[in-house]
């Protein structure tokens, strides 16, 4: 398998083919020298450092991990706040 760059650009995207030159995957590559580099624009949150306001957020793992206790703390913190 191949993996060939597409564009030039910070997040580069790349496409993977098989040995018959069909196109299995595309995926994109990040370039964190680049990303760490440059000033992050200011970010309102809904739950700080969370869940970013505006945004949809997924939080996931298995059972039993403390997803929905997670959540339970947040949303208490906002009605506190």
């Amino acid at each position: 398998m191949t993996a060939t760059p597409l564009t030039e650009d910070p997040v580069t995207e790349f496409t993977l083919k098989d040995q018959d030159g069909e196109v299995v995957r595309a995926f994109g590559l990040i370039d964190y020298g680049y990303l760490f580099s440059h000033e992050l624009p200011e970010q309102d949150w809904v739950v700080p450092y969370l869940v970013p306001s505006g945004d949809q957020v997924m939080i996931y793992s298995k059972a039993g991990h403390g997803k929905s206790l997670l959540m339970l703390e947040a949303c208490a913190e906002q009605v506190r706040n």
